[in-house]
């Protein structure tokens, strides 16, 4: 059984259960039959997410990809996440993104915040 089916399949499950719920209760307020539905859909989405979590664990496996786990602290309070690479030279475009490697991509990022951080100050924002 392909992943596609495993999604579907774990979302069909909590959504069927929910609407065989609503059957057997006809008489149930709109919001109580609303409140039913959702929790189906919600449980069916959760378990889908689990569904592609796994298959994406053994694809990592599979191709001995290392998990990468940021280490940097989280944002103060007074910090913007735009200031964090403040003080860094912003990076030579690369027109291409075929290939780009993790390194180029944070690059690429670095020198978009840092224009827009030139277009806002200019603006005067």
């Amino acid at each position: 059984m392909g992943v596609r089916d495993r999604v579907q399949r774990a979302i069909e499950a909590p959504t069927a259960e929910a609407q065989k719920l609503l059957a057997e209760t006809p008489h149930a307020d709109p919001y109580e039959r609303l409140s039913v539905l959702v929790s189906g859909w919600f449980r069916g989405l959760a378990a889908a997410l689990e569904e592609l979590a796994v298959e994406i664990d053994a694809m990592r496996e599979q191709s001995h990809v290392p998990v990468v786990h940021e280490t940097r602290p989280p944002f103060a309070s007074g910090e913007a996440k735009d200031d964090v690479h403040e003080h860094s030279e912003p990076a030579p475009r690369v027109e291409s993104g075929e290939g780009a490697g993790e390194a180029v991509l944070a690059d690429r990022a670095r020198a978009s915040r840092a224009e827009t951080r030139a277009i806002r100050e200019e603006r005067g924002e």
